[in-house]
C-alpha cells in the first residue's frame, strides 16, 4: 500500500502527498519569517517603493520555497535527478524555451490588439509606475523576475512533479503509457483549476478556462518530455498579460510597473472582465491558438507527434 518493492521507493500517491506536506511546512516557515521581517524592517506606514520591494521578495521567495520542496522530494522520495523532471538541457531545450516565450507574448498581444480594435479596452497610460514608487526601468524588472519565479515553480511542481508521478502511478495500474499520461494530464489540469478557483473575481467559467489552460501548459511537456516550452510560455503569458498589456492576471490586479495601463469595457463573457482574459472566450481562443502553435513547432522540430514515454517511466532500472 505504501512501498513499491520493485522500485524501492514510496508509491506515487504517497510521494505526491509527502512533497505536499513538505512544501506546506516550508511555506509556513517562510511566511512566519516574512512576517517577522516586515514587522522589523518596514515602517508602520511604508512608502510605495517599500511595498513594491516587499511584494517582490515575497513572490520570489515563496516560489523558490516551492521549487526547493520539489527538488528535495525528487532526491529523497523519488530517487531521481532533477533533470528527469524535464531539464535535459541542450541546444533544443533552449530553442523550446525561446519558442515558449515567443508564443506566449504573441498570443497575448493578439488578445490585446483584438480587444483594442473592437473598442473593448482603452489605453489610459504608458510606462506607468505606482505613485511614489521606483523608476520604470528597475521597477519593470521586479514583476518580470517574479513571473520567472512563478513560471519555474509552478511548472516544476504541477507538470514536472505531480503530472510525472501521477503518470508513473497510473502506468503501474493501467500497464500502458498513453492512457496513464492522459489520465495524469487530466488530474493535473483539474488540480490547477481548483488552485485558482478562489482567486479574486473567479467564476465557473474562469475555473473551467484555467483547467483547460493547464492542458495548454502541459502539452509541450507531454510531446517533448521537457519543461522548456511550458516554462517559457508560462512566464511570457503572465508577464505580457499583466505588466505589458495591463490586464488582470488570474484575478489579480497589478500594482507594479506596466507598459500600458488600460480601462476595460466590453462584454465580460469575451474579455474575462476583472479576472482577466483567462476567464473569457478570447482567452479560450488564445489557448486553442497556442496549442496549435505548440503542435506545429514540435512536429517540425521532431518530425513526429507522440507522447514522450519518459514521463510515465521511472528513470532508473527497476529492481
Amino acid at each position: 500500500m505504501f512501498w513499491n518493492e520493485r522500485e524501492q521507493r514510496l508509491r506515487a500517491g504517497w510521494r505526491i502527498a509527502s512533497q505536499l506536506v513538505l512544501m506546506t511546512i516550508l511555506l509556513v516557515v517562510f511566511q512566519t519569517v516574512k512576517n517577522l521581517g516586515v514587522r522589523f524592517f518596514l515602517p508602520a506606514d511604508p512608502d510605495p517603493a517599500g511595498i513594491e520591494i516587499a511584494n517582490f521578495l515575497t513572490q520570489v521567495g515563496s516560489n523558490l520555497v516551492i521549487a526547493f520542496s520539489v527538488f528535495t522530494a525528487v532526491k529523497f522520495f523519488d530517487r531521481r535527478g532533477y533533470q528527469d523532471l524535464g531539464f535535459h538541457r541542450g541546444k533544443d531545450w533552449w530553442k523550446d524555451l525561446g519558442f515558449g516565450l515567443g508564443i506566449g507574448a504573441v498570443v497575448m498581444g493578439l488578445i490585446f490588439v483584438c480587444q483594442l480594435a473592437l473598442g473593448w479596452i482603452r489605453i489610459t497610460g504608458t510606462f506607468s509606475v505606482p505613485e511614489g514608487g521606483i523608476p520604470f526601468l528597475p521597477a519593470i524588472f521586479m514583476p518580470l523576475l517574479g513571473y520567472i519565479a512563478v513560471g519555474l515553480a509552478e511548472e516544476i511542481w504541477i507538470r514536472g512533479y505531480v503530472l510525472t508521478n501521477l503518470a508513473e502511478g497510473f502506468r503501474n495500474t493501467l500497464s500502458r503509457s498513453a492512457p496513464a499520461v492522459g489520465s495524469a494530464a487530466v488530474f493535473q489540469a483539474v488540480l490547477f483549476g481548483v488552485l485558482h478557483a478562489n482567486n479574486p473575481h473567479a467564476s465557473l467559467l474562469s475555473t473551467v478556462n484555467i483547467t483547460l489552460g493547464a492542458g495548454m501548459f502541459a502539452l509541450g511537456y507531454l510531446l517533448t518530455g521537457e519543461l522548456a516550452i511550458p516554462i517559457g510560455l508560462h512566464i511570457a503569458w503572465n508577464f505580457f498579460q499583466g505588466n505589458v498589456f495591463g490586464f488582470p492576471v488570474s484575478g489579480g490586479s497589478s500594482q507594479a510597473a506596466q507598459f500600458f495601463t488600460i480601462h476595460q469595457a466590453g462584454p465580460g463573457l469575451w474579455t474575462g472582465g476583472d479576472f482577466g482574459p483567462e476567464a473569457g472566450l478570447l482567452g479560450l481562443l488564445g489557448f486553442v491558438l497556442t496549442c496549435a502553435a505548440v503542435i506545429i513547432w514540435v512536429y517540425f522540430r521532431q518530425g513526429r507527434l507522440k507522447v514522450d514515454n519518459r514521463i510515465s517511466s521511472p528513470p532508473f532500472q527497476e529492481k
